[in-house]
């Protein structure tokens, strides 16, 4: 079965740049509140899921058991998340609720927020549980001095790919939150905001992996292999 971790790092990592073409401003985002106690897993998910509405990325992190290399690569999803949240928020601010998503990114946490916990199935056995969503995304849960929490010992966090992806989402965040400020200003239009991201992005991609790129490239395209010459 799908793991909830894993799930949610490539579902990050795959839909940061796909459909090409944190804020201080008023959200939809919930203010943190602080929550109680993970007595139960349904408790946990419940908490799980405030924290990801609140964009509280402290007490989302709260929510599994996570080693330093876990807790970074956990890290990284929820920041994008809230970034996404972010940028969406000053877009709607400023173009309507249509502009939401133009720049082509989606939270991959916003489905997990949504779930209702009452549709999930927890299966408890002594102080471990396994909560299976109703679309079949499972994960391992453990008890430790009365309070429930998630596991991540699915990361693959020896596979050099994941890792990079990963580098490539804490990339993708800072240029969104970068642009978050850029929303709204004289003269800023979507179209250019749109631009902006694609180029900036694309510019990420041929920074980070240059010794991937392809040493016979298609008639037409620059080096990049990306951007179509004149």
């Amino acid at each position: 079965m799908k793991k909830l971790f894993h799930m949610l790092l490539v579902a990050g990592v795959m839909l940061s740049i796909a459909g090409c073409g944190s804020s201080d401003t008023d959200s939809d985002i919930a203010e943190a509140v602080p929550a109680p106690k993970a007595d139960t897993p349904q408790q946990a998910f419940e908490n799980f899921q405030a924290a990801l509405l609140a964009g509280d990325t402290a007490a989302a992190v709260d929510c599994f058991v996570l080693n330093a290399q876990q807790k970074d690569a956990f890290e990284a999803v929820v920041e994008f998340s809230s970034a996404v949240e972010g940028i969406d928020s000053e877009l709607t601010r400023v173009f309507g609720e249509e502009a939401a998503g133009g720049l082509g990114v989606r939270n991959p946490l916003s489905s997990v927020a949504e779930v209702d916990v009452a549709d999930c199935a927890f299966t408890e056995t002594g102080d471990t549980a396994l909560c299976v969503s109703p679309d079949g995304t499972s994960n391992n849960m453990v008890k430790a001095d009365g309070v429930w929490k998630f596991t991540a010992d699915e990361m693959p966090l020896d596979d050099p790919n994941f890792l990079k992806e990963l580098e490539g989402m804490k990339s993708v965040t800072a240029v969104l939150k970068d642009m978050t400020g850029e929303v709204g200003k004289e003269g800023m239009t979507m179209e250019q905001l749109q631009t902006t991201f694609i180029e900036r992005v694309t510019t990420l991609m041929m920074e980070q992996a240059p010794s991937d790129l392809p040493t016979d490239l298609p008639e037409g395209l620059d080096p990049s292999g990306l951007i179509p010459s004149d």
